[in-house]
């Protein structure tokens, strides 16, 4: 939501400057879609994808975290990758 609001109170701009993907299951994506459909959209708009892509898959992809940054709540994906790890509440302050 702040990336939403960001984007149109303070900068006055409609798209996302940098790529910025939401990797979620297809279930976590259908609740966010319930739930907050109006978020959604505006996500959608900005530019932000969501994608059902395993992140360790992602993320384990040569060379993508050259020019790819990833943060997380997972601890799993903390272990195996180089996103950087938020505790839970500070991961959903930052979106």
């Amino acid at each position: 939501m702040k990336v939403t609001h960001a984007l149109s109170d303070r900068r006055g701009h409609e798209r996302v400057a940098i790529p910025l993907h939401l990797l979620c299951s297809p279930l976590v994506k259908n609740h966010i879609m319930e739930e907050h459909p109006d978020l959604v959209r505006d996500m959608m708009r900005a530019g932000i994808t969501f994608t059902s892509t395993y992140p360790l898959t992602f993320l384990g992809i040569p060379g993508i975290t050259l020019t790819e940054f990833a943060v997380t709540n997972s601890n799993k994906a903390r272990e195996y990758t180089n996103a950087r790890f938020f505790k839970t509440r500070t991961f959903w302050k930052l979106s």
